[in-house]
């Protein structure tokens, strides 16, 4: 278990992304309208492992990811797909439709006066979001 929180620490961030998580995050603190949410297709163990290394530890109102834990009584490594079933979305894989989760968060704790999201390597994109009119996407 410690060795591959070890080696989560490792990884690097893309150019730039970790000031801008850093910026979005203080912009929470200093305004509580503000939110900083991360929807990955990945998981929110290594997420959250990987914020606490930061100059600033970013501290999210809500990781949207798979979910992975620490089986202690066994060793070993647990995967919970966010959805647990197929979504039904031709765009991305059955365990995490990223339009789906931002679309249900958006209604539960909505509405904002302005929706930013990024994504890396060509997932910045949310093809089959709903988008509201107050969406960038960058």
């Amino acid at each position: 278990m410690k060795q591959i929180l070890a080696r989560a620490q490792l990884l690097k961030f893309l150019d730039g992304m970790d000031q801008l998580l850093m910026k979005v995050f203080v912009s929470t603190i200093q305004n509580g309208n503000n939110h900083l949410v991360i929807l990955s297709g990945s998981n929110d163990l290594i997420i959250s492992t990987l914020l606490a290394t930061l100059k600033i530890p970013v501290l999210p109102n809500l990781i949207i990811a798979n979910h992975l834990h620490f089986s202690e009584e066994e060793n070993y490594l647990v995967f919970e797909p966010f959805h647990p079933g197929p979504t039904g979305c031709p765009f991305c894989p059955s365990i995490l439709c990223k339009g789906a989760a931002l679309e249900a968060y958006i209604r539960q704790n909505g509405p904002f006066d302005l929706i930013y999201y990024t994504g890396m390597l060509g997932a910045g994109v949310i093809p089959n979001l709903n988008k509201p009119q107050n969406l960038l996407q960058f």
